[in-house]
């Protein structure tokens, strides 16, 4: 074998090696990038501006079955139910003053969830952050021609940048406690219940004397800004939970006599009260 001869096989088997080693860096490159790919689900993680228009919200948690704090990390919710933690640190203007339940539109910079070096955002459904940087923008939009039936039969209609409904005249007593009549709505400290019907009335009669003092049911729609639930609640219970309120009954009119006849389902008023959580 001449020299030149075995320089060509050292050059062949040299390549040959170059391509193997090619080949499995190009397999594992390719399973790197189909493994990213499914994990992201093809979305883009890396920052980009964009616009965005919607809610200025406090974020909810994932988790909502324990005790809930008082505290409020705002954010956005898109029209299309998407939720961004909003960061204004990097604006250069000044910033309109927004207050929660307001709508606005803004320009920034989004950085996806996947793309973020700390763990404080996991507790909420947050695609990412919105750090805003200019055109804020307040949205304003026409309030819905609702009336509502305060305590003293008089109405009012929502108003604001949350279209809430205005406070009842009056001013006077326990703005926790409000009294509503069978098919009647009432707004009882921030919060909307509708009586429906009562479900069951098996109180003692106040003229007999009973070993369980019995109780009321009542079917009720509840709803506030951000939730509605519709439920029973019973005049022996403590209190129902709602949202960010405690609610509970503190009276029925008419009293029940054993020697009267029984109250017709539209006789009955009954006294809400509406906490906020402590």
């Amino acid at each position: 074998m001449n020299a030149r001869t075995f320089f060509v096989g050292r050059a062949i088997g040299l390549l040959a090696l170059l391509a193997v080693i090619g080949l499995i860096a190009g397999f594992f490159a390719l399973n790197n990038y189909i493994y990213t790919k499914k994990q992201t689900g093809n979305k883009n993680v890396e920052p980009y501006r964009a616009t965005l228009a919607g809610e200025y919200v406090c974020l909810p948690h994932r988790d909502t079955s324990g005790p809930q704090s008082k505290e409020c990390a705002l954010g956005i919710k898109l029209d299309s139910g998407e939720y961004y933690a909003v960061d204004f640190s990097l604006m250069s203007q000044i910033l309109p003053e927004l207050a929660t339940g307001e709508r606005f539109s803004a320009n920034g910079l989004v950085t996806p969830i996947e793309n973020l070096s700390t763990d404080q955002w996991q507790k909420y459904p947050v695609e990412g952050i919105f750090s805003v940087t200019d055109s804020v923008t307040r949205e304003y939009q026409a309030c819905t021609q609702e009336a509502l039936e305060c305590p003293d039969g008089s109405y009012v209609g929502r108003t604001g940048p949350r279209c809430e409904f205005a406070p009842c005249p009056g001013g006077v007593g326990d703005v926790t406690l409000g009294e509503v009549g069978v098919g009647k709505t009432v707004f009882i400290n921030g919060v909307r219940i509708t009586l429906h019907e009562i479900v069951e009335d098996s109180r003692c009669p106040a003229d007999v004397v009973c070993i369980w003092a019995g109780r009321v049911v009542a079917r009720v729609t509840l709803e506030s800004n951000t939730d509605k639930e519709t439920r029973t609640i019973e005049s022996n219970a403590a209190v129902v939970l709602f949202d960010s309120y405690q609610i509970s009954i503190k009276s029925i009119k008419p009293s029940k006599v054993a020697s009267t006849p029984e109250p017709k389902p539209t006789d009955y008023l009954i006294t809400f009260q509406v906490k906020e959580n402590e």
